[in-house]
């Protein structure tokens, strides 16, 4: 994890969410939450892209609630979270997602995604790669928080999320079962 840049304050309304709506998100919509249907017509990487929406703002406790329950409806109810890294434990359900999302907004005061990468593999596989940009109440760092996930969909929604260190490690999980490249 490495300091990305300074995070200023502003007199005004907070600057999170617009500087993160910029042009380096071109085509981001204000709502992160959408229906299931819209997003089984879009296909997988769209829910994918949808799921990385998710957001923390510790001043904005109910934007916060909305956000992750917006991620939690991209769920099936018995996903799996499953992690190589050991940042954070494996879980199942959304209650386990639930609970560690929760746990990861009382750690950060803000926090969002930038997906830098977005591939689908397959017929229900997405590979997604980015950066968690995130910031510690009471500091004004921002942190650069490398991810690697695979997404396994089913009926529009994720089954299985394997969160990897880097990519190497991501294409070492793919091996074994005899899958694609990324």
């Amino acid at each position: 994890m490495k300091v990305l840049r300074e995070f200023k304050p502003c007199a005004g309304p907070r600057s999170w969410g617009a500087a993160m709506a910029g042009e380096r998100f071109p085509g981001r919509r204000s709502d992160p939450r959408r229906q299931t249907e819209e997003t089984a017509t879009t296909g997988n990487p769209e829910l994918v892209r949808d799921a990385y929406r998710l957001r923390f703002d510790g001043d904005r406790a109910d934007e916060t609630a909305r956000s992750i329950s917006g991620f939690l409806e991209l769920l099936a109810p018995d996903v799996k979270f499953l992690t190589a890294n050991g940042i954070w434990p494996s879980c199942q359900g959304r209650s386990g997602v639930a609970d560690l999302l929760l746990e990861a907004s009382r750690q950060w005061a803000e926090c969002s995604f930038a997906v830098e990468e977005l591939r689908e593999l397959d017929q229900s596989r997405v590979f997604a790669c980015g950066t968690v940009l995130a910031r510690v109440s009471g500091r004004t760092e921002i942190y650069e928080i490398p991810f690697v996930n695979l997404w396994t969909i089913e009926d529009g929604r994720a089954i299985r999320i394997d969160s990897f260190t880097d990519r190497q490690q991501a294409q070492a999980a793919l091996d074994l079962n005899g899958a694609s490249t990324i």
